[in-house]
């Protein structure tokens, strides 16, 4: 029996060095590769990290950058739903959206001017006003800008509905805000034109696209914050 105990002790011992050896081999590799592993998952972190401060980065660069200044607005001159003289000159000091309708338009302007509906509830301050410029004069009188105006609950004291010579309003259009040429009255623009207290222009805003529409709101608030 002793013999076998010794012969198998010898057996053992050989084989649990030989399996010593192979762990051990073993075991080197899984440690290596558990580093490899977590450098990988490290670098992984990183990344993810870099992407959401660069988008943050991003984001407050876009929040923090003033509004462009495209260019000097125009000085204009027509009547305005009440019969009287209107002057652009009267909006210095003032915020003030610009746009193009006419009164028997069915598409575009009954989106646009229900948009600055909209907005004159929003923004029931006194230096926020609008400027709506009929593209069709021979239809558009006074008193049918009127009635027109009494349809959108236009505030007088702020917005107002001008109609000039054709000739006159398409250089306006063209020139003063560079927008399409409403050689037709169909052809008119559907943009806003978004202007400073200076007499600037600082953006265009297609009242048919809901994002631009939000885009405008946000930027009459930066506006809203600059130094006077």
């Amino acid at each position: 029996m002793k013999s076998v105990r010794l012969v198998l002790n010898c057996d053992w011992n050989g084989r649990w060095k030989r399996r010593w050896k192979i762990e051990c081999r073993d075991m080197y590799v899984l440690w290596f590769a558990g580093i490899i592993t977590l450098f990988a998952l490290g670098s992984c972190s990183k990344s993810e990290q870099g992407e959401a401060g660069w988008g943050d980065k991003q984001n407050t660069s876009v929040a923090q950058t003033s509004l462009p200044v495209i260019k000097e607005a125009p000085l204009f001159t027509g009547i305005d739903q009440s019969g009287k003289v209107f002057s652009s000159s009267v909006l210095k000091g003032s915020m003030w959206i610009a746009s193009f309708m006419f009164s028997e338009c069915q598409g575009v302007c009954p989106v646009m001017n229900s948009t600055l509906e909209d907005i004159q509830k929003l923004y029931s301050i006194p230096d926020l006003r609008f400027v709506s410029i009929t593209v069709d004069p021979q239809t558009d009188t006074p008193e049918v800008l009127a009635e027109y105006a009494k349809r959108y609950k236009a505030d007088p004291s702020r917005w107002w509905f001008v109609r000039m010579e054709k000739d006159s309003v398409r250089a306006l259009s063209v020139q003063g805000f560079l927008l399409s040429d409403p050689v037709e009255p169909s052809a008119h623009s559907s943009r806003f034109v978004l202007v400073d207290r200076q007499s600037r222009i600082r953006g265009y805003y297609d009242c048919l696209d809901s994002a631009k529409v939000a885009e405008l709101k946000g930027d009459i608030e930066r506006i809203r914050s600059e130094a006077h």
